[in-house]
């Protein structure tokens, strides 16, 4: 027999004790249910369109309210009227007052029909298992969610 220098010779472990260094990958398998939106292109232009006509509907009332705001605090400010002023008052701030109304109205209405377009989306949509859509060959676009 070979005789190797006490550098060389292995060292048994201890029993019981676990002598493995660096990671450990454990697989852990978890499965989770999916939801399936039948959504149809036309459906998706009108929630694009609605949410798009929500953003430019406040922006407006935004700007208007502003606008508003602005005459009443210039008018304010002034030490004497003068006839642009009282013009401004009188006339064009109610008129942009009137208009930021009817733009909040606006796009409080178009959220609406955005929301209830997604409310009738999710009532035609229906839970699928993930080990069902692997096994159902009808819906290739369905895959599974096993980790």
């Amino acid at each position: 027999m070979d005789k190797l220098p006490d550098s060389q010779k292995s060292v048994s472990p201890q029993s019981g004790v676990d002598t493995r260094k660096g990671a450990f990958f454990r697989t852990v398998y978890t499965e989770r249910f999916v939801k399936v939106y039948a959504v149809l292109e036309s459906d998706l232009k009108n929630i694009s369109m609605f949410n798009t006509l929500g953003t430019i509907f406040l922006s407006a009332c935004t700007f208007c309210l502003a606008t508003a705001i602005t005459i009443i605090v210039t008018c304010a400010t002034l030490n004497t009227p003068n006839d642009m002023s009282k013009l401004l008052l009188i006339w064009i701030m109610p008129l942009f007052s009137i208009m930021a109304v009817l733009f909040c109205a606006l796009s409080i209405w178009s959220l609406c029909s955005k929301s209830s377009r997604w409310k009738d989306i999710g009532l035609n949509s229906k839970n699928i298992d993930s080990s069902v859509a692997d096994s159902n060959p009808a819906h290739p676009n369905i895959e599974s969610t096993s980790v």
